[in-house]
């Protein structure tokens, strides 16, 4: 064969240059991938890092959100209870604008009757044996009146004013006014097409709110008036076990 041993003792020497040379690249290329895989673990490190930060200043953020609209929502709360005193003020105007529409009313013989509301389309009203009434409540200032309510009302329909504020002192009087016009609203809503919405959801608003205390009031009377009335034993038949 061509190779023996004397071409072997030849190049052992160079093999064992090569094989060491070898170790020294692979512990030279070892040393530089274990340095880059420090720089990428440090990397990573630092990235993490700059992500916990931004989660830090993502929180921040949301608190200074969370604040900033609490604090619209109470400055808006504010102007609202501040809208519906002004509002509740003005309500006296209608008062007095009332009293006088409906003295007006009563010396002209007409009767004020509070209606039963039902759904303000009514179109009874516009028969010929209501228009006397609806003509003397034109004239003595009923339109006027109306228009000012739905004015009113829109306030507190649109979010301006707080209409749970103004419902306790001017709540039950206002549906008063509506009950009595009445009348007057439906022949308006079919004869001019005049919506009244605001007034509309307002007085629904209200009103049922009214009925739900008016029957509030009367199941805990009822109750109370229960608690009053003595627990009597039923009397047992003769040889009947309790």
């Amino acid at each position: 064969m061509w190779w023996n041993d004397t071409f072997l003792a030849a190049i052992k020497p160079t093999i064992e240059i090569f094989y060491l040379a070898g170790g020294v690249v692979l512990a030279v290329v070892g040393f530089f991938g274990l340095k880059q895989i420090k720089i990428g673990l440090d990397q990573v490190k630092n990235g993490m890092q700059q992500v916990e930060t931004g989660m830090q200043q993502v929180a921040v953020g949301l608190e200074q959100v969370h604040l900033l609209k609490y604090d619209i929502e109470t400055r808006n709360k504010r102007m609202a209870v501040e809208k519906a005193m002004e509002f509740i003020e003005k309500f006296t105007d209608l008062i007095v604008q009332w009293r006088g529409y409906n003295d007006k009313l009563r010396q002209d013989g007409i009767e004020i009757q509070r209606f039963h509301v039902a759904d303000f389309n009514e179109p009874k009203f516009t028969k010929p044996e209501y228009e006397h009434v609806i003509q003397k409540k034109h004239v003595f200032g009923g339109t006027d009146f109306i228009n000012r309510l739905e004015l009113f009302s829109s306030a507190f329909i649109s979010g301006l004013a707080d209409e749970e504020i103004a419902f306790q002192p001017v709540g039950a009087l206002y549906c008063t006014f509506i009950q009595e016009n009445y009348d007057l609203l439906c022949y308006y809503r079919h004869t001019e097409n005049a919506p009244f919405h605001s007034l509309i959801q307002l007085y629904t608003i209200w009103d049922s709110r009214i009925q739900q205390q008016s029957l509030h009031d009367q199941i805990s009377k009822l109750e109370k008036a229960k608690e009053q009335i003595p627990i009597t034993q039923s009397v047992k038949p003769i040889g009947v076990k309790d």
